[in-house]
């Protein structure tokens, strides 16, 4: 890579010097032409060019410069160029050694192979031999081995024989033995084992009876369970409904209650227009009586005036006129003039609600008069309406607080029912349990009361069981003091009194 790199930058130098000189030689050439020498009669020219011929200095420089940029285009370029050629290179070399790599990686595991499968072919070779060897002589080994034992097995063999037929006649002997033993105690025993296997089977009858007196109780009680569970589900189900209803009552009370809310607040607002629309017109109506009377006074003094003109005794009146109103307003400021202004609209409204003529009337100006009438009307008739829906909310609370009352006693009964319904049931599932006692036909002693009987009532009474079971157990007392009695003997049997517990079923008392 160096000896490319050093080669490639001798290559640059010499084109950088050729170019070089190629541009001194040029200067050289243009320059002959300003070597000039005086002589006696005017200028000598070494050159038979003239000054004309040359090219301009501009044109000279433009040259220069795009020589000088394509110069820098040429070495960016060689750069590149060189980049490239030294990029490609690496690759190419790492790619050759990648292929060496691998080569030389498969080359090698195929030695490996080759020289695991000649381990293994020896191996095998040398462990058949080996096998082969051990068979030879284990066969040898046999052979002699059977030549010497045989003596010995057959001494061996007939010693059993004859100590296994004299055991046979031992076994032989004792079971005859036994035969006549039965035989003699049989005769002696038999009435009893007969009472006792009579007395037995009717134990089992009256066990298997009373087994299937307890499946039906059990499928009862089952039954007896499914009834109440659906009984509950429902009167779950109905307290669910009553609950959903009462929501929904009181959810439609709430809503009866913002709509009324809302219908006084809009009737509050209605009210409150009205009243904003009064006094609008109201006000509408004292500023045209306002402008009639400016009007009518305007009028007035036209009408004086012109009469004034005609007469001098009518001016003279006319000048005692504005001198007493001067006076007069000399007199009072004005602030109180207003004041009487407003006094004077008071009387004027006092005198319309009291039905005087006013001077609206008696011009003939009806029209808002009849207005006024109209909107005192509709005044009366909303508090009319107003009234009347008071009325009605006062009704709608009245029958809403009743119906309340009626849901919530029902409510009440409800839960006694279910609390009733409850208690009978529970009642009847203790009422309905049967229960069962053995009375013996034998006749037997007076019994004395045993501290078992006093521990197994105990138990009973402390424990959730039936009473059912506990007679069955007491029945089996009952029976193990009778065979005590009759027999004297409890170890022979405390088995069967044993099973007979174990067999005694046991109810679950809900």
């Amino acid at each position: 890579m160096d000896v490319i790199e050093k080669r490639i930058n001798s290559i640059a130098n010499e084109a950088e010097e050729v170019l070089t000189l190629k541009e001194i030689e040029e200067i050289r050439r243009y320059s002959l032409s300003h070597q000039l020498r005086t002589g006696f009669f005017g200028q000598d020219a070494c050159v038979q060019t003239d000054e004309s011929e040359l090219p301009n200095i501009k044109i000279l420089a433009a040259d220069t410069a795009n020589l000088m940029k394509e110069m820098h285009m040429l070495k960016e370029d060689t750069e590149k160029k060189l980049k490239i050629i030294h990029f490609q290179y690496e690759t190419k070399l790492q790619e050759e050694s990648d292929a060496l790599y691998t080569r030389m990686n498969e080359k090698i595991k195929n030695l490996e192979n080759c020289y695991k499968e000649k381990l293994s072919v020896l191996r095998r070779s040398y462990q058949q031999q080996l096998s082969d060897a051990m068979q030879v002589i284990k066969a040898s080994y046999k052979k002699n081995k059977e030549d010497t034992v045989c003596d010995v097995t057959d001494r061996r063999v007939k010693d059993l024989l004859n100590e296994l037929q004299e055991k046979n006649l031992k076994i032989e002997c004792i079971s005859e033995q036994l035969k006549k033993y039965e035989i003699s105690t049989e005769g002696a025993e038999d009435p009893e084992k007969s009472r006792f296997k009579s007395e037995n089977e009717k134990l089992k009858d009256n066990i298997d009876l009373l087994h299937v007196e307890l499946e039906e109780i059990h499928r009862a009680l089952e039954s007896k369970e499914q009834s109440l569970a659906l009984n509950l589900e429902q009167l779950k189900s109905e307290a669910g409904d009553s609950k959903k209803a009462l929501q929904e009552l009181a959810s439609e009370h709430e809503q009866l209650k913002m709509q009324l809310n809302f219908e006084r607040e809009s009737g509050r607002e209605k009210i409150k227009q009205i009243k904003e629309e009064m006094k609008k017109e109201i006000a509408c109506i004292e500023a045209s009586r306002l402008k009639e009377v400016s009007m009518r006074r305007s009028r007035t003094r036209a009408q004086i005036g012109h009469g004034l003109d005609s007469s001098p005794i009518c001016l003279r009146m006319f000048g005692g006129l504005e001198l007493l109103t001067k006076g007069r307003s000399l007199r009072y400021p004005r602030h109180q003039c207003p004041k009487a202004k407003t006094e004077d609209k008071k009387a004027e409204i006092q005198k319309q609600k009291r039905g005087e003529p006013t001077t609206m009337e008696l011009l003939g100006d009806t029209e808002l008069v009849q207005k006024i009438k109209d909107h005192r009307k509709t005044e009366a008739v909303l508090k009319k309406e107003i009234e009347r829906l008071n009325k009605q909310l006062c009704m709608s609370n009245q029958v809403w607080e009743k119906k309340f009352e009626i849901l919530r006693q029902s409510f009440h009964a409800i839960k006694d029912e279910m609390f009733l319904r409850q208690t009978l049931q529970r009642q009847e599932a203790i009422l309905h349990n049967a229960s069962v006692s053995f009375a013996m036909d034998a006749p037997c002693s007076p019994q004395q009361k045993s501290p078992e009987d006093d521990t197994i009532k105990k138990l009973c009474l402390n424990s959730k069981v039936a009473p059912l079971a506990h007679d069955v157990h007491h029945g089996n007392i009952l029976y193990r003091n009778r065979l005590w009695e009759n027999t004297g003997d409890e170890k022979e049997w405390g088995a069967l009194i044993r099973a007979l517990g174990s067999r005694a079923p046991r109810v679950r008392a809900d």
